[in-house]
């Protein structure tokens, strides 16, 4: 699981798995991943590389972008 709660996490991923030489898996990693995104604007950025959430919370707050995270994935385990 990989929660995002900012669109400018994302730029800052992808920028040092760039200097690293690994932009490309590193998303690669995170298209796999089960990834939440506080709202539209990071959702945004996410898309930009490729990545679609899985889901985006009912409210843009960090603690219900988590709550409602764990109660998605407990779903699917």
């Amino acid at each position: 699981m990989v929660l995002f709660t900012t669109a400018i996490q994302v730029s800052h991923l992808a920028r040092a798995a760039r200097e690293q030489g690994i932009e490309e898996a590193a998303m690669e990693a995170l298209r796999r991943c089960f990834v939440g995104s506080i709202g539209p604007t990071t959702t945004e950025a996410l898309e930009e590389f490729g990545v679609t959430p899985a889901f985006e919370p009912s409210h843009p707050k960090m603690g219900v972008l988590v709550v409602e995270a764990a109660a998605k994935l407990s779903h699917k385990l």
